[in-house]
């Protein structure tokens, strides 16, 4: 086992995780895309100052997904397709479109009339916004890899007593603290992913609790906001580290 610090708030932070990571091995079978932060503060922002959970959920996932792929390539072989379980949540469908996402808006500041929302209400859509990009992300990956032998998928790791919800109201922790399942189930849908014989078979799929294949919302589907993600990744990447 090796420890690899990684701050995913930080795109300078991942390109130095990347390389360290290049470091200790030329292969990489499987990556889980997971960690994350869920309605922090109105305002947080990544070190990169962009909206915090769109930076870490998301675009931070991104950048260490495109310095993995020469490992992940390196990895294929005739019995195992290597593989990429993004971790989204039910939470996606806070984001009501079309488009589920646009480049001109990416922290979905002139949605409807989402800045009139309250405080709480628009944290989660944030937090949405976030979480539906996992999906698009893993879709647009797979479209571009698949050809290739690499598996990318999404899947909703289930309602779990995590310090995820740390920043959640307290009143509402106390209202569905009834209906969460331990944190070990959280790894139940990466694991069918990225370990099973049906995860070969997964590319592009949505996986919910627990390891049933289901239909993500409909704009989750969506494939121009597939490639509007992909850009504005790329060319924030482009601009902050070069």
């Amino acid at each position: 086992m090796e420890f690899l610090e990684l701050d995913l708030a930080s795109l300078k932070g991942i390109q130095k995780a990347g390389k360290e990571l290049h470091g200790k091995t030329d292969k990489l079978h499987m990556l889980f895309a997971s960690a994350g932060v869920m309605v922090p503060p109105l305002g947080s922002r990544s070190a990169d100052d962009i909206e915090l959970q769109l930076a870490t959920n998301t675009l931070g996932h991104h950048y260490l997904i495109q310095l993995s792929l020469p490992l992940l390539l390196a990895a294929r072989s005739k019995d195992f397709s290597p593989r990429v379980c993004l971790t989204s949540s039910s939470g996606h469908n806070a984001i009501m479109g079309p488009p589920a996402f646009s480049k001109a808006d990416p922290e979905i500041k002139n949605r409807g009339k989402a800045w009139y929302l309250p405080s709480d209400t628009r944290r989660q859509l944030l937090y949405g916004n976030s979480k539906m990009g996992n999906i698009l992300t893993a879709n647009k990956f797979h479209r571009l890899y698949a050809s290739q032998g690499l598996v990318f998928a999404s899947c909703n790791p289930g309602n779990l007593k995590t310090e995820l919800a740390r920043h959640v109201p307290s009143l509402t922790k106390r209202m569905i603290q009834f209906l969460l399942f331990p944190p070990e189930y959280g790894a139940l849908n990466q694991l069918y992913i990225c370990t099973s014989q049906d995860g070969e078979k997964l590319g592009g799929q949505y996986v919910a609790p627990w390891t049933r294949v289901v239909s993500p919302s409909h704009e989750a589907k969506d494939q121009k906001s597939e490639d509007e993600l992909y850009e504005w990744c790329e060319e924030t990447i482009k601009r902050v580290v070069g």
